[in-house]
């Protein structure tokens, strides 16, 4: 069972790797603003640094998505050739 869910980040397909940035992009915009007051604090602080490290790890995981994705379609494309 674990391995049918882990397919999507190992084998993305274009729509998973959109759907993913649009729901990271949104979900960091709107802890970044409910952790600031609306850019009325600074982000980089002693109390946010758990969120921060988070919104980081997010981030390198949809970073692992996009190399996936990449590697995925040049693979396909050589086939191809």
């Amino acid at each position: 069972m674990f391995s049918k869910l882990y397919t999507w980040v190992k084998y993305p397909t274009q729509k998973q790797v959109i759907l993913l940035t649009a729901v990271w992009l949104v979900g960091s915009l709107l802890l970044i603003i409910s952790l600031t007051d609306v850019f009325k604090v600074s982000l980089f602080q002693k109390s946010n640094a758990v969120i921060t490290f988070l919104n980081l790890y997010l981030f390198l995981n949809l970073c692992r998505v996009y190399r996936n994705y990449y590697i995925i379609n040049k693979q396909s494309k050589l086939k191809k050739s």
